[in-house]
């Protein structure tokens, strides 16, 4: 009931932690715009305890204005998955960069990222017509070793991670990448995607 959300925006002060964590919760839930700040206050906190939820409650919220204070959090260990998937969801052309340096880091985290990147290109061409827009972005800022990592991560990614990891490698050129895509036509999640990747490609690819 919105009727609670100013009870729980004073509950936010309580000192157990446990039920701070709740609290957290059920503004998330609520979508309670009020609580924006608040919520940023306790992710910026550092506490991973109320941290996480806090991220999951403005992700569930969905002001967009929250994403440049969340783009330090993808150098967190701890809160850079959830932290991606906001910036995926909320994030605009700006946090394209920052999410690609993390992608072309050894050992990233590449299916997260990946799906962090395709979900806001998705979102771009949903709501502006500019999916394109973003995949420039990305593609022109991807290095070797982040394309590698995108290779990499193929044959460990389960079924809904592959989709991701395929539309990014179809932002990019290469023969290795090519070969990848090829493969990929067999994979329903991935296939149109694939399919269009590689038309774009070219004829450089009918080999």
């Amino acid at each position: 009931d919105v009727r609670a959300i100013p009870a729980l925006l004073k509950a936010l002060g309580n000192s157990d932690t446990n039920f701070r964590y709740h609290v957290v919760e059920a503004l998330g839930q609520l979508q309670a715009l009020e609580a924006v700040d608040a919520l940023l206050e306790i992710v910026e906190s550092g506490d991973f305890y109320l941290s996480f939820p806090a991220i999951d409650a403005l992700n569930r919220i969905g002001d967009p204005r929250v994403a440049p204070r969340l783009v330090p959090l993808l150098q967190n260990e701890l809160l850079m998955v959830p932290a991606s998937e906001l910036l995926g969801n909320l994030g605009d052309e700006e946090v394209v960069p920052p999410l690609v340096a993390l992608l072309n880091q050894p050992g990233s985290q590449v299916t997260v990222i990946a799906g962090a990147l395709v979900a806001l290109c998705d979102r771009y061409e949903r709501l502006y017509q500019e999916g394109k827009h973003i995949a420039d972005v990305a593609a022109e800022q991807v290095t070797p070793t982040g394309v590698q990592n995108l290779l990499d991560g193929l044959p460990l990614a389960r079924d809904n991670e592959t989709r991701p990891l395929a539309v990014v490698l179809g932002w990019l050129q290469g023969s290795a990448v090519e070969r990848s895509l090829t493969r990929l036509m067999g994979n329903p999640q991935a296939r149109g995607d694939v399919v269009e990747a590689l038309v774009r490609h070219g004829s450089r690819v009918t080999d």
